[in-house]
């Protein structure tokens, strides 16, 4: 079984981000590995396996100017955050299609067996809470953008309803140089 899924996997995995087919496919298979009960024993060794793989396979060309974005929002803005987000999401989503925002907020899931993870948009909050959304306490926005400059991020978001209704502090934003060593694709959302 294992082999007939090793084929399989094969055929169908392409490059992701950077990463080649094989490093793809060993990490699909390893995976896989890990989550069958026959493999518990050799599941640390299979993982550490995966990391050195997909390290090696990222080349100088594929590395990416990457920038972990920190947006704080600005006091009081929450009932305004709430109201005008329809119109945010949408413009987040397609920057992350274009591959100009590799992941937004920290929510991941795992979305079938092979264990590809998928990164859903999401804000930053005070606390962890299982409410509506207009009673979860928002403090800011982050995520991982492939920009080189400030000026650059600004003229690509700088038409955004958090920025232009002043959601998020710009002045107190934090723009800092982020290397992704580990990148998954989103396969399977």
């Amino acid at each position: 079984m294992y082999l007939d899924l090793a084929s399989s996997v094969s055929k169908a995995a392409k490059p992701v981000h950077g990463f080649s087919t094989l490093a793809v496919t060993f990490f699909t298979l390893s995976m896989y590995q890990i989550a069958t009960k026959s493999a518990l024993q050799s599941s640390a060794q299979s993982s550490v396996r995966v990391t050195l793989i997909t390290r090696s396979t990222l080349t100088s060309s594929h590395q990416l100017a990457e920038r972990l974005v920190v947006l704080p929002d600005k006091p009081n803005v929450l009932a305004r955050r709430v109201q005008i987000r329809p119109q945010h999401s949408p413009n987040f989503v397609k920057l992350h299609n274009e591959g100009y925002v590799s992941w937004a907020g920290s929510r991941a899931r795992q979305s079938h067996l092979l264990a590809w993870l998928t990164w859903e948009l999401g804000p930053l909050f005070k606390e962890h809470v299982d409410k509506p959304i207009s009673e979860r306490p928002f403090k800011g926005s982050a995520m991982v953008v492939n920009e080189e400059s400030w000026s650059g991020f600004m003229k690509t978001i700088g038409s955004d309803p958090y920025v232009k209704e002043g959601i998020w502090d710009l002045e107190k934003t934090q723009f800092i140089p982020f290397r992704t060593l580990f990148r998954i694709g989103n396969e399977g959302k």
